[in-house]
């Protein structure tokens, strides 16, 4: 039944491609003519058109043009995008042909996913047919033939983190051909983007496992033979994703069972693929048929409606999913169902005012640092990575050893500078702050958090386990909305879902915007950047922390801080672009940090147990900070009562 679905829903799609690339010339032609004028026409009889009284005319040929040049961008999209499908690639990306090339990306992987996918999952399974004729030889069959479709239907279960584009490597060697998986499993047809534990995943017939990697942690079985591979079942669920020896376990067994019949194999395929390819040489026939019935000349006009109809189906069925499977609905539920059982509510607000104090006492810790390095020259000035607190205790973290720090802070240990929390900080508000892009990343078990400069960074990658990684991204675009010591500083979200987005722009409006696409948004801060480093290379200023300590266009320097999920590395190229930029610049007042499959420059990794691992700044055994969807939906709720 879900074969026949998609059989259908491919032949609709064939319909409507045809129909608007061959009904629409036919039907713009009977009823606006020629597009191509009898000749070019002079400057004046284009003033004149232009001036004169319309009588329609004009008009319509306006449509006519609008309208071919409608069709000829919908061709070009569909031409460019059923050979990148076939070869299981991404379509180059063309400037302003974006809607165009959604619908036809939907159209042709409709069509691909069961013509080419189901063709050829067939044609795997009847390639040996020739040359054997020995039809009647049954005894040895039954048991060779399971241990032989292990070989030709593999079956991978889905765990936790895993992502389709990382399966496909480790079975393909080929990131992109994550569309060849999708085109053999009827849930991934339409969102090839989610996939969830426990699915099983039919494989192309030609996969090779290469070993478990990130991402990619998953089981291997066969389609269908439950009672074969008991032996390997000991093996297989005992190693968790982490540890480097299962990758060598599954191989080894997967192979074992498949020398003993060797025998027997000649005469296992003539007996049983005949049957097979019937119904696979079947299906085109059927398709044929179908395609003439569908190619009648009053299907332009339907095609065109069809279409755009087809187009507003799809945009809106994509988002349909992705808010149900990353945002939930929002119930009216008491405060106290987002405590922990053993906290009352007088513990919690004992604990948010608190963590109140601690924030002041960073922020009045970090303006009182620059008033002391004030009318400091640039080989004075400290390089400042991280920082780090606890219980009122803050050191500042140097990336080199920088003498003579600025009272009350003192040099306890090398490249730190520290200010204990006995000592009372005098009123510094009306300083500027040092370092805005400063975000807390961890936590230690033994208490005290860890702080790391964006700015310095840049362009800070956060990999990992998926949903640690969401959740870390949540809690520090929460923090750069909220916190004191960022002063005006500009952030925008980008790539989270609507709710999750909403939530961070009710904490602070006048300092979290929203931006419309990730290329967007990283294209302007590519430009923000270029030009405030102009700026700093013309006023012969060695970074913007120094100038913003020296009040210098005070306005000019404020950070500004974008935040991206990109879990599936869909724009790579343009954050290697940006990274590779920021890696030839000090300081500039922007930073991003973005959720991505690979490490960059400067990375956090995520652990599937919570824990952060930075191996720059020499971190392990700390724990990430974690945010999930419900609790910011609390906090922006919390907010919302304390400001009414």
């Amino acid at each position: 039944m879900n074969w026949l679905r998609r059989f259908i829903a491919g032949l609709f799609a064939l319909a409507i491609t045809v129909a608007i690339a061959a009904g629409t010339p036919w039907l713009l032609y009977r009823v606006a003519g020629n597009p191509l004028p009898k000749h070019v026409p002079s400057i004046d009889e284009l003033v004149a058109a232009l001036t004169s009284p319309d009588n329609g005319d004009l008009f319509l040929r306006v449509l006519t043009i609008v309208g071919w040049l409608a069709w000829a961008t919908f061709t070009i999209s569909v031409l460019i995008e059923i050979p990148a499908q076939l070869r299981g690639r991404r379509a180059r990306r063309i400037p302003g042909m974006k809607v165009q090339q959604k619908v036809a990306a939907a159209l042709v992987g409709s069509m691909i996913a069961v013509f080419a996918g189901a063709s050829v999952a067939h044609a795997m399974v009847a390639a040996p047919v020739p040359a054997k004729s020995s039809i009647t030889k049954t005894v040895s069959v039954p048991q060779p033939r399971p241990y032989q479709q292990v070989k030709e239907t593999q079956v991978y279960v889905v765990m936790k983190g895993d992502y389709l584009g990382r399966i496909a490597e480790r079975f393909t060697g080929n990131f992109d051909r994550y569309r060849e998986i999708a085109a053999l499993n009827q849930e991934l047809i339409r969102n090839p983007n989610h996939i969830e534990p426990g699915w099983q995943l039919n494989l192309p017939a030609r996969a090779v496992d290469r070993g478990i990697m990130s991402h990619a942690t998953g089981q291997l079985i066969s389609a269908g033979s439950q009672p074969p591979p008991a032996a390997e079942q000991p093996a297989l669920p005992a190693p968790p994703p982490p540890p480097p020896p299962p990758p060598s376990k599954p191989p080894t067994a997967t192979k074992a069972p498949t020398p003993p019949p060797p025998s027997s194999q000649p005469t296992t395929r003539p007996s049983v693929q005949p049957s097979n390819q019937a119904p696979a040489n079947a299906a085109p026939a059927e398709e044929d048929e179908s395609k003439k019935g569908a190619h009648a000349p009053l299907a332009a006009g339907a095609g065109i409606a069809a279409a755009s109809v087809l187009a507003a189906h799809v945009i809106v069925r994509r988002r349909q999913i992705r808010r149900r499977r990353q945002s939930r609905i929002r119930r009216n539920r008491p405060m106290q169902s987002f405590l922990p059982v053993d906290d009352s509510i007088d513990t919690y607000a004992a604990r948010q005012s608190a963590k109140h104090r601690a924030a002041d006492r960073l922020d009045a810790g970090l303006r009182r640092l620059a008033v002391g390095l004030r009318g400091r020259v640039a080989s004075d000035m400290p390089d400042i990575a991280a920082a780090w607190q606890n219980g009122g205790d803050l050191a500042i973290i140097l990336t080199s050893p920088c003498d003579d720090p600025p009272e009350p802070y003192e040099e306890r240990w090398q490249n730190t500078w520290s200010l204990p929390a006995t000592v009372k900080l005098p009123d510094s508000s009306w300083a500027p702050s040092p370092l805005p892009g400063l975000l807390t990343f961890a936590t230690w078990p033994q208490g005290g958090e860890l702080l790391v400069d964006c700015e310095r960074t840049g362009l800070l990658s956060i990999t990992g386990d998926p949903i640690g990684c969401d959740n870390l991204l949540r809690c520090l675009a929460t923090e750069a909305a909220t916190a004191p010591w960022a002063d005006g500083a500009s952030v925008q979200i980008c790539g989270l879902n609507n709710a999750d987005t909403r939530y961070l722009a009710s904490l602070n409006p006048g300092r979290v915007r929203v931006g419309a696409s990730i290329p967007e948004a990283i294209a302007r801060l590519s430009k923000r950047a270029a030009a405030n480093a102009a700026i700093l290379r013309e006023s012969h200023i060695a970074d913007i922390m120094l100038a913003r300590l020296n009040n210098m266009t005070e306005a000019s320097w404020l950070t500004h801080l974008l935040f991206i999920a990109d879990p599936w590395g869909e724009h790579t190229a343009q954050l290697l672009e940006l990274d590779a930029q920021l890696a030839g610049l000090r300081r500039v007042g922007v930073a991003v940090v973005v959720t991505h499959p690979t490490a960059t420059r400067w990375s956090a990794t995520v652990g599937i147990d919570g824990s952060l691992h930075m191996a720059w700044l020499a971190v392990a055994g700390a724990q990430a900070r974690q945010m999930d969807s419900d609790s910011l939906a609390e906090l922006a709720e919390a907010a919302l009562e304390h400001e009414g």
